[in-house]
Formats: structure tokens, sequence, C-alpha cells
């Protein structure tokens, strides 16, 4: 998976609903393949059942050769402690549906995009994307690349005094 962090900061006087449904990252590098945001708790469910399967697996081949029962086991909590640890953190940290407002004018969290497709293929030195992300009828894009080159900004630090010129 590849995961955006997305800071979400409402300045209206409305509301706006907020959701990582329709989110859209596109590899330019890649036959501009576009991939839509993971649903966490799908991701969750997924990671959870090939944890149980690979459980069972574990299981049936230990029995098979119980010669190698301490090495696989071993492998076998390693890979739980991982699947424990991003299952923790897909549920603490993706982006969740949120209602923006004045009261509430700011929501934070995870996005992740699958990255297994046949035309996504090796990476590349340096990648280029496109993250869209709808809001309110309209789609705001943000082009970026990793790793940047040496000396090129990408992004810049906003100055606070323009917060509240306008």
């Amino acid at each position: 998976i590849f995961g955006v962090v997305l800071t979400i900061r409402y300045r209206g006087t409305g509301e706006l609903d907020l959701s990582a449904d329709g989110v859209r990252l596109q590899f330019m590098k890649h036959f501009k393949v576009v991939q839509t945001a993971l649903d966490p708790d799908d991701y969750i469910q997924k990671i959870q059942a090939d944890a149980d399967a690979l459980d069972d697996e574990t299981r049936r081949a230990i029995a098979k050769h119980p010669d190698e029962k301490s090495a696989r086991e071993a492998r076998l909590q390693d890979y739980q402690k991982s699947v424990s640890e991003l299952i923790e953190f897909l549920g603490k940290n993706s982006l969740r549906p949120a209602h923006l407002d004045r009261s509430h004018p700011e929501a934070s969290g995870w996005v992740f995009f699958n990255t297994a497709n046949k035309w996504l293929g090796g990476w590349k030195a340096q990648e280029e994307f496109v993250l869209r992300v709808p809001l309110e009828g309209k789609i705001f894009e943000f082009p970026f690349k990793l790793p940047p080159k040496a000396g090129e900004l990408l992004l810049r630090k906003r100055d606070r005094s323009e917060e509240h010129t306008s």
C-alpha cells in the first residue's frame, strides 16, 4: 500500500462533509494508472483474513514437519506482531468521514492506495503522482514527486500571517 496523510481545514461559514471516498491517486509514470482510496475497515478485514490463513497454513506445516515447529512459530509470531501494529495504525490513523464547520474546522488522517496492479510494476528512481481530492463538487489536484530532486521545492511552508489576509 501507499499512504498519504491529508489535513483538511475548512474556513467556510457553512458545513462540509468529508470522506476518503472518491480520493484518487494517479501514477503518472505507470500508464497513468488511477487507484481509488482503500476503505480502511475493508483493508483491516483483508489483513486479518490473510493473517488467519497464514496461521492455519503454519499449523498444517508444523503437523507435517514437527522438527520445524520453533522456527515456523517464531516467523508466525513476528508476522502476527506486524499485522497487529498495522491494524492498530489503520484503525487509529485513517481518514474517517467527518462533518466540518466553524466549531470543528479540521480533520486529518491517512489515506491508503493499493499498489498491486499489473501496470504499476517496479518503482522508478523518481515517481510522479497526482492526488485528487473531491470536496463540495470540486476536485482538488495535488501533483507531487517522490523523492524530490535535490534543491527542488515541492511545497512551501505557509506563513501564518497569510491566513488573516484576504
